[in-house]
């Protein structure tokens, strides 16, 4: 990762395609661990997971069950939509 040039107290926000990695052993935990360690504990590792209902109450749609009305953030513990990497980190 510091190839990459993170660093212990980063803050990174990871858009990302295990796919895209290619065989990782763990998959996708291994991701997240490896991003996790490298900014440690005063870092920040961001992993977008879109629901497909976040938007909705944004754009004239129902609002995610999960959310209240009018809310800035939404908490929604649906599946994402960015993939099995996000999935994996913790909440």
């Amino acid at each position: 990762m510091q190839n990459l040039g993170l660093h212990h107290g980063d803050c990174v926000m990871l858009h990302s395609s295990l796919s895209g990695l290619g065989p990782v052993k763990d998959g996708a935990q291994t991701v997240v661990d490896a991003f996790l360690e490298v900014v440690g504990s005063e870092g920040t590792v961001i992993f977008p997971a879109f629901t497909a209902d976040l938007w909705h109450g944004r754009l004239g749609k129902k609002d995610c069950k999960n959310c209240g009305k009018g809310a800035v953030l939404c908490h929604s513990n649906e599946p994402g939509a960015e993939g099995i990497i996000p999935e994996s980190a913790p909440r």
